[in-house]
């Protein structure tokens, strides 16, 4: 069963960054990833001070500050990347998607 668009009232696009090397500095450059531009989304609240820390899938501990629900499996949609949603800009710690492929959540922190 699918979601409805209801449950995704907002937009979210992932990036991907390019790292190129000049005169021995690393610079990142920022692109959308093909297919991945204005997806149907939800962006959550803000975590709470205390509940921020939290354990990612592979069990390391990660502090974030959202969680992003995107409509679908996505799988290209790793950590690395980033999201942008509201017009902010968010590195993905680690995402993860529901049994049933129906949505995926990406774990959230603000990039300052």
């Amino acid at each position: 069963m699918k979601p409805s668009a209801r449950m995704f009232p907002q937009t979210a696009t992932i990036q991907a960054a390019t790292e190129t090397v000049v005169d021995g500095a690393v610079t990142e450059t920022w692109a959308d990833l093909t297919d991945h531009v204005d997806l149907p989304a939800q962006l959550a609240q803000p975590m709470r001070q205390g509940e921020r820390e939290i354990e990612s899938p592979d069990g390391t501990r990660v502090e974030i500050d959202r969680y992003l629900y995107l409509q679908d499996y996505k799988p290209l949609v790793t950590e690395k990347m980033r999201a942008i949603c509201k017009g902010v800009t968010f590195d993905i710690e680690w995402s993860d998607t529901d049994s049933h492929e129906t949505y995926t959540r990406c774990a959230l922190r603000l990039v300052r």
